[in-house]
């Protein structure tokens, strides 16, 4: 009798945690379809089933000081400056934009990363600079989703207000430098 009182309630325990993980994991997915049109796989990770593979990558020089754009992003809070290489764009397929980001923390801390951002929502890093100067690989990369909380913030505001157009897809690097410099302003 009390072994049925134990699994009776460890099935409702288990029951409000799904309607607890509904509740706060469902909402966030249907407004980043909104903003990204909706083509994202299931799981969070790697593209959606019907997806083309990727252009070869070549991984860029890291960009000298004076060729960095401070970008300007609405993010309150958030204890890193963003700056992106305008040399460093490469539109792919008009869907897809690589470049090379810098996150200055408030300390003064610089990391550097070569990366992408999809129009429907992803990312995925290739590199970061080491102190050598040189960009080094990242063994797994990945499509993940773009998320609004954690260090990685900075991609969803960069993606929406900078990188992608109003149909999904890619803006072109003359029009994403422009509108870069612009905010910069």
């Amino acid at each position: 009798m009390a072994r049925a009182g134990a699994e009776g309630r460890l099935r409702r325990f288990a029951a409000l945690a799904v309607l607890l993980w509904a509740a706060v994991a469902l909402p966030a997915a249907a407004d980043d379809s909104i903003i990204f049109g909706g083509n994202v796989s299931d799981d969070g990770d790697g593209p959606p089933a019907k997806e083309q593979p990727e252009a070869p990558v070549k991984l860029p020089a890291v960009p000298k000081s004076g060729g960095w754009v401070r970008v300007a992003l609405d993010l309150p809070d958030y204890g890193y400056s963003v700056s992106i290489a305008p040399d460093s764009l490469q539109v792919i397929a008009g869907r897809a934009v690589r470049y090379v980001v810098a996150l200055v923390s408030d300390s003064g801390a610089r990391n550097l990363f070569y990366e992408a951002v999809r129009c429907d929502g992803r990312y995925r890093r290739y590199a970061y600079a080491g102190s050598d100067g040189r960009f080094h690989p990242v063994p797994e990369m990945k499509w993940k989703r773009i998320s609004r909380h954690g260090v990685g913030r900075y991609r969803y505001p960069l993606a929406r207000d900078f990188l992608c157009n109003a149909d999904f897809g890619a803006r072109s690097s003359r029009e994403i430098r422009q509108a870069i410099r612009d905010a910069s302003d």
